[in-house]
C-alpha cells in the first residue's frame, strides 16, 4: 500500500514529542523517509511530490486539543492547590538522599526546574521532568543525561527518581481527594478524545 496515504502523525512542537513521534516511526517503517511541515501549511497529506511520512508540527498558540490542560485556567489551579497542600514533597526534603540526587541532576543537565536557587519542593517536583527526558534517552540508545564531568546516575537514584515521577503523575491527575480526581482527569484530557472520535466519525461518513 501507499503508506504515506493511509497515516497522519500530529506532534506537538517540543523535542520531546518530536523525538517520540520520529522514533515511533522508524521502529514501524524503517524503509521510509520522513517529512516535517508545521500546521497549517497548504501541502495536502498524500502530496504525489512526497512520498515520505508526514509529521505535521502543531502550532500550540492556536491548538487547544494538545496538553489541553496546559490552557485551562481550572486545571492549572487544582494542581497548583495541589502542589501547595500535598506534604509529599515537604517530607522529602527531609530525605537526605533526595536533595543530594536534585544537585546532582543539576550538574548533570543545568535543568533550571532544579536551579538551587529555587525552593527544594519545587525543584524536587521537577525530577519528573528529568525522568522523562531520560525515557527517551534510552529509548533512543543515547547515554543517559552526558555530561562534561562524566557524573553518572547510580541505582539508588534511579530507584529514587522512579518513586517521586510515579508520585508526581499521582498528583498531577488524582489530586488530593476523589472529588479531585474526577475532575482534574477530565479536564485534564480536555477536548482531545472528542476531537479523535469526531475524526473517525468523519473519516468513516467520507467527509474527510
Amino acid at each position: 500500500p501507499s503508506f504515506p496515504d493511509h497515516i497522519q502523525v500530529y506532534t506537538s512542537n517540543t523535542e520531546r514529542t518530536l523525538m517520540s513521534a520520529t522514533s515511533l516511526l522508524l521502529g514501524m517503517f524503517p524503509h521510509l523517509p520522513i517529512i516535517y511541515r508545521s500546521e497549517g501549511e497548504n501541502k495536502k497529506h498524500g502530496d504525489s511530490q512526497y512520498r515520505g511520512l508526514t509529521v505535521t508540527v502543531a502550532n500550540m498558540k492556536r491548538n487547544q486539543y494538545v496538553l489541553a490542560w496546559k490552557h485551562n485556567r481550572r486545571y492549572r489551579y487544582m494542581f497548583d492547590h495541589t502542589m501547595e497542600h500535598t506534604d509529599f514533597f515537604q517530607k522529602l526534603a527531609q530525605n537526605q538522599k533526595a536533595v543530594q540526587l536534585v544537585d546532582k541532576l543539576w550538574k548533570m543537565t543545568a535543568f533550571e526546574g532544579v536551579n538551587p536557587s529555587k525552593p527544594i519542593d519545587f525543584r524536587l517536583r521537577k525530577i519528573a521532568s528529568v525522568y522523562t527526558q531520560i525515557m527517551l534517552e534510552r529509548a533512543l540508545k543515547m547515554q543517559v543525561l552526558a555530561n562534561e564531568e562524566d557524573i553518572p546516575l547510580d541505582d539508588e537514584d534511579e530507584e529514587l527518581r522512579r518513586m517521586v515521577n510515579n508520585n508526581v503523575h499521582w498528583l498531577k491527575f488524582q489530586g488530593l481527594n476523589d472529588d479531585y480526581q474526577k475532575e482534574m482527569a477530565r479536564l485534564g484530557c480536555g477536548l482531545l478524545p472528542a476531537a479523535i472520535i469526531d475524526t473517525f466519525h468523519r473519516r468513516l461518513s467520507g467527509e474527510t
